[in-house]
């Protein structure tokens, strides 16, 4: 299936994806995927969210949230030598549209389901950020943890 993402025809890897997101997102008796795999579709998702068009970019969203689903992937999507958690505050940062937004922030919340994330983004205020110019967004909350002051 993830070989499918590199086909030539446009269509075939967007559908591919949305399958491959369905079986990530679905039951436990779904195939398992290997970090190779799922390292090579994170990359494949970054390179949709690069393209200029807001729809893809969307999907490439809508995509990153129904695979953040799950524990593992959450914590392989933060790896520093992926570009995903980046690509995912770029558009946040730069992109007006509401849809769009909505879903990075969906992703960001996501996350922060992980113990390890949430401290790295309370670490560096990720959870302040500029949005559109001259209008913050502060979420209305602070990350506490167990032991922490």
């Amino acid at each position: 299936m993830i070989i499918l993402l590199k086909h030539e025809d446009e269509a075939v890897p967007i559908l591919s994806a949305q399958v491959i997101t369905i079986l990530l997102s679905g039951s436990s008796t779904a195939p398992k995927f290997s970090d190779s795999d799922l390292t090579t579709y994170f990359n494949w998702l970054s390179t949709l969210c690069q393209k200029p068009h807001i729809s893809i970019q969307d999907l490439a969203m809508q995509y990153f949230a129904g695979a953040l689903r799950i524990s593992r992937y959450r914590l392989l999507f933060w790896k520093p030598e992926l570009s995903c958690s980046e690509q995912v505050v770029k558009i946040l940062k730069t992109k007006k549209d509401l849809q769009l937004q909505y879903h990075t922030l969906l992703i960001l919340w996501l996350i922060t389901f992980e113990l390890k994330i949430a401290r790295e983004l309370n670490k560096y205020g990720l959870y302040r950020m500029r949005l559109i110019e001259g209008n913050t967004i502060s979420f209305p909350f602070s990350l506490k943890f167990p032991g922490s002051p």
